[in-house]
Order: structure tokens, then C-alpha cells, then sequence
């Protein structure tokens, strides 16, 4: 039985039946007289683009609107809002799910009326310096140009109109090659509260009085162009009736859907060592990015920054003695947390790993220069603690073990016994000896592994997002293959360009990676309305 490429798009909702099938059908039927010019049609298997064309007996009804945004996250609730803010027009904001959605708690841009002017070239030279030269120029210059004030955007939409307080909100200097430059640190927090709620709260009040329509439950999954090539209408599909509704935008359409990470067709094509790490959220597929290349659009060319990087557990970034799910030791533990993933890729079960200290741990994490954290800190992160919650730490990130032999160790964290213990004394022997001569680490950082009791944390890195995208201009303009802005058409967040560029994000300030989302959405905003640009 043949399987066309309309009957496989139909059946995408079954992920692993289509994705097993579509290397075939990716080549079946080439006479379909109108399959879309895209090099890599498994991209759709996990995606919710439609890339037929939908006749107008199934549109339910239209709507027409000035701006629409595509996306709930930080990028595009506050370029939808801004955009009306600034007068563009009747504006509508389309998200796949049935609230707004955004990670992590905390947000900064710069003041650069507050900043030595040498300061923030300074700034620059770092960001590019510390992301190997790999930066889109264009987005790194909006950040020193708009940051700061899309940072007091949010705060204007979501505390003095939306009435959610901050717990933090501060303009502190910070040095950078002797000058100083003024960064304003915006946080609704801590966990488990985040940004989430801001957003959340922006939706319920300041925008109805904005009047942004907000359409939960409705992903988009078409882009409509005209004769010339422009964007005129975006069309989503209601999770509701399943049906289809059309969007019209007079002015534009922002995508701002987040990353690719569910995706594993574009993690492969365009991100190949974050295949096999665990998703830290659910439903991005890079259906902002497809609708952009369906569009003319062009991905990025050169490395895609992965965010592999958190260990929801205490202290994760002190060097303690660490072992594989095999109970091996497989790396230098002073390395920084940014690139723990480079070594997880290769290991036995990609992303998880175990720390291992003993009873005097207080005493080496505190000689050591780091944060310690008592055994009752420590508790909070134990398995059946009832107030896990209450105090910021989800189950799923109570991995903490405590045992008073390795034995009794090792089966609480779920590797060999007999694998840890070699591996303790081979530790044991090194520390003695006072050289690695296994991995190198640093001798100030070697410690036995003696005293009970011993404490065990069963570390995981999961992917928070690929920081990489479709290629845009300073205007956050999609760019098609001769580098031309398509008319109408923008993108921002994750869905646009590469804000970092070394093999994971490489921020020089907390809060970079939501800030960066929020200034490329009020950049669009900005252009769209009229306030800056052509």
C-alpha cells in the first residue's frame, strides 16, 4: 500500500508510527502537484504545521486584525503588548496552550543612560568573546540599544497594570573590563513562581484593557502569503472544535513559538548533540521555525546553542567526586556546568549522573569558596519531604540520598555497588597521591570519600531549549535566502537567529536568555508599529 505525503501529514499526531515511516515518504509521490519546496519533510511528523493548503470551506470564520503574534511566552506576550502600546492596531495572540508559558524566573536588560560608555563595548567584546564570535551582531546590538527598556515594559504591563509583584527589581552596576554598566534585574520568583505568572497576569487584565485578544487552545499552523510574496494572515486550528480559523494581519505576523527541542528530526538536522537529553517542557516543535522556511524563511547557518545546563538539585556546581549510571567516573568535575552535557552525551544514560561526598562535606565545600548547604537544606531535596513544594524543589527534582555505606548508597541512587566502590577507592588513591592523573582536575578540589555518612545527589541535565533559528535582520525581520526581509513577517525569542553561539548558552548576566526573548519581541513590536525603522 502506498502512503502519500497528505495521508502521513493527516496521521502526524502518531509521532513515533510517522516518524518511523518518513524517510519513505519523504520521497514518495515527488508529481503532488503541491508539495511546498522543503528539503526535510520528517520535520513534520512532531510539528502542527499544515503545509497544504486549507480551502476556504474549512476556515470556520476570519478575523481581521493589524498585528498577530504566534506564541505565549515571554517573547510574545510582551510583543503583542507592546505593539498595541505603541499604536499599530487591533492586535490578536495565538497560543497552543490553554495559558501562557515561559521558563525560568528572572529577566535583565541593560541602562545604558546609567552605563559608562566604554563599559558597554566592553560588555559586547565579553558577550561575542564568550560565545566564540558566533553572535548575530544585530541581536546582541538590540540588547545594549532596547534591552532595558523592554525590561521596564514588563514591568509597567505586568506590576502597575497586571498587579503582580516582583521580588526582585533593581538597577545594580556591574563591571566589565574596569567601566561599569547598569543592569536592571527583573524577577517574579522565586520557584516555584516565575515568569509564567507575569505573563499569565498580563493576559487576564493588562491586556483586555489594551485590547490584545488573547486565543488559548489555538496553535497556529499556516502562514498565508499574497501574489508578492508577503504575509497577510496567519490561520490556527482550534484544540477546542479542531476546526480552522483565519487570522488576517495588515500590518504583520510575529513568530514567536519557541525552540525546536521536541523535535527530534530538527535536533538531529540542526543540533545533533542534544539528541537523547530529556526535554525540561513539553510541545515545542519548531513549528514557528517551519512556518517561517515554508514562508521563504532560511535557518541560521553555523552552530545552534543548546541550554543544557540546570541540575535542579544542591549544590550542583561544586566539584564533588561523580560518577555515570554505570558507577564510573567519567569526567573532570571542577568543569563548569554549561559543559557537563559534552560529557553526558557519551554516557549510559544520557543526561544523568551522581555526586558523591562524605560526612565532611561543610567543611570542603566552604575551603573550596563555594555556598554550602546544611543537612536540613539538604532534606528539602530528599525524596518524601512534605513540603518539597512549599519550599521551591518539585518531587520529580528530589534526588538527594544519604546513606551510611556506599552499598546502601549506591542502591538508593540506583547504580552499582560494586563499580561505586571501585571507583571511590581509585578516588581515594588519587587524593592520596594528590594528582589525577585520570581526568586532571584540580588538587585543591580532591577530597576522599571516608567519613559516613555519605550523601549521594542523582544529577540530571535536561534541554531547556536550542537558542538558534530563523535568520532576521536588526528589526527582527525574516530574512529569505538573498538575505531580503520578507514582507510581514518576524520572528523573535527562540524562533530567531543565534543570540549566543558557543556549544551551550553562554550567559554573561543572570536572566540573559529571557531578556534576550523579551528585547527581540519588543524590537518587533517597535518596527511593526512604526516607532523605529524603515
Amino acid at each position: 500500500m502506498s502512503v502519500s505525503r497528505r495521508d502521513f501529514l493527516k496521521g502526524a499526531a502518531c509521532a513515533g508510527a510517522a516518524v518511523a515511516a518518513s524517510s519513505a515518504i519523504a520521497v514518495a509521490d515527488e508529481a503532488e502537484a503541491k508539495a511546498p519546496v522543503f528539503d526535510n519533510y520528517d520535520f513534520f511528523a512532531q510539528s502542527r504545521v499544515v503545509w497544504q493548503d486549507i480551502p476556504e470551506d474549512q476556515i470556520a470564520e476570519t478575523y481581521d486584525y493589524d498585528y498577530v503574534v504566534i506564541g505565549g511566552g515571554n517573547s510574545g506576550v510582551i510583543s503583542a503588548m507592546a505593539a498595541s502600546c505603541n499604536g499599530v492596531g487591533k492586535v490578536a495572540l495565538l497560543q497552543n496552550a490553554y495559558a501562557c508559558i515561559s521558563g525560568g524566573w528572572g529577566a535583565s536588560g541593560l541602562v545604558p543612560e546609567e552605563s559608562d560608555p566604554a563599559g558597554l563595548g566592553r560588555y559586547k567584546w565579553q558577550w561575542n568573546d564568550q560565545n566564540l564570535y558566533r553572535t548575530d551582531q544585530h541581536i546582541l546590538q538590540n540588547v545594549l540599544d532596547y534591552s532595558g527598556a523592554a525590561i521596564d515594559f514588563v514591568y509597567q504591563v505586568a506590576t502597575v497594570e497586571s498587579g503582580i509583584e516582583p521580588n526582585t527589581n533593581k538597577i545594580a552596576p556591574r563591571e566589565f573590563g574596569g567601566y561599569n554598566v547598569a543592569i536592571h534585574t527583573l524577577e517574579y520568583g522565586p520557584k516555584p513562581r516565575g515568569y509564567v505568572d507575569a505573563l499569565n497576569a498580563i493576559s487576564e487584565a493588562a491586556a483586555p484593557a489594551h485590547g490584545v485578544d488573547f486565543y488559548f487552545g489555538m496553535p497556529g499552523v499556516k502562514l498565508i502569503q499574497d501574489e508578492s510574496g508577503r504575509v497577510i494572515a496567519a490561520i490556527g486550528k482550534s484544540l477546542d472544535d479542531d476546526k480552522y480559523y483565519r487570522f488576517n494581519a495588515s500590518k504583520g505576523v510575529l513568530l514567536a513559538c519557541g525552540s525546536f527541542q521536541c523535535n527530534e528530526a530538527m535536533l538531529e538536522r540542526y543540533c545533533s548533540d542534544a539528541v537523547g537529553f530529556e526535554s525540561k517542557v513539553d510541545g515545542y516543535f519548531g513549528d514557528g521555525h517551519i512556518m517561517g522556511l515554508l514562508a521563504g524563511g532560511v535557518m541560521r547557518n553555523g552552530a545552534y546553542s543548546k541550554m543544557i545546563h540546570d541540575s535542579d538539585n544542591p549544590m550542583s556546581s561544586v566539584p564533588f567526586f561523580a560518577v555515570n549510571d554505570d558507577g564510573v567516573r567519567f569526567m573532570d568535575e571542577e568543569v563548569d556546568m554549561k559543559w557537563v552535557n559534552n560529557y553526558l552525551k557519551d554516557q549510559p544514560n544520557t543526561g544523568w549522573w551522581s555526586s558523591v561526598f562524605d560526612s565532611d562535606y561543610m567543611e570542603q565545600v566552604a575551603s573550596w569558596g563555594y555556598k554550602t548547604v546544611d543537612e536540613a537544606g539538604m532534606q528539602k531535596y530528599m525524596p518524601g519531604t512534605p513540603e518539597n513544594l512549599e519550599l521551591g524543589v518539585f518531587a520529580q527534582h528530589c534526588h538527594t540520598y544519604k546513606a551510611d555505606t556506599l552499598e546502601d548508597l549506591a542502591a538508593q541512587l540506583g547504580i552499582p555497588a560494586d563499580a561505586l566502590i571501585a571507583s571511590v577507592e581509585r578516588y581515594n588513591e588519587l587524593v592520596e597521591l594528590g594528582v589525577d592523573l585520570d581526568f586532571g582536575k584540580n588538587p585543591k578540589f580532591l577530597a576522599p570519600i571516608k567519613n559516613p555518612p555519605f550523601w549521594g545527589v542523582h544529577r540530571h541535565q535536561r534541554l531547556s531549549a536550542i537558542l538558534s533559528g530563523l535568520n532576521v535582520d536588526k528589526y527582527m525581520r525574516v530574512l529569505d535566502k538573498n538575505k531580503q526581509p520578507i514582507p510581514g513577517l518576524y520572528a523573535s525569542g527562540n524562533c530567531a537567529g543565534v543570540p549566543s553561539g558557543n556549544c551551550d548558552w553562554y550567559q554573561i548576566q543572570g536572566g540573559g536568555s529571557n531578556g534576550n526573548a523579551i528585547t527581540g519581541g519588543y524590537v518587533a513590536a517597535l518596527h511593526v508599529s512604526g516607532v523605529i525603522g524603515e
